[in-house]
């Protein structure tokens, strides 16, 4: 949220009360932003989130180590 505030503020976003709002366009800056904001800029997050989960191979005989790692350190701290 406050990367998305200071890309607003970067881009020229006319800040204004529902009063104001006839009377003070959006600049074209701020209404690209707001498209990138809302369209590309998230899928690309996810995209990378995506690839990133991917690398990350886990499988039921890892998931079983990891469980055995973490009894037996429980049962170390008790």
């Amino acid at each position: 949220i406050f990367m998305v505030g200071k890309v607003l503020e970067l881009s020229g976003y006319v800040s204004q009360s529902h009063a104001e709002a006839q009377s003070l366009p959006q600049p074209e800056s701020a209404i690209h932003a707001i498209r990138w904001l809302l369209g590309p800029a998230p899928a690309i997050v996810l995209i990378i989130g995506i690839a990133i989960a991917s690398t990350y191979s886990i499988t039921r005989d890892r998931h079983q180590e990891i469980l055995l790692q973490l009894k037996e350190k429980k049962q170390a701290e008790s």
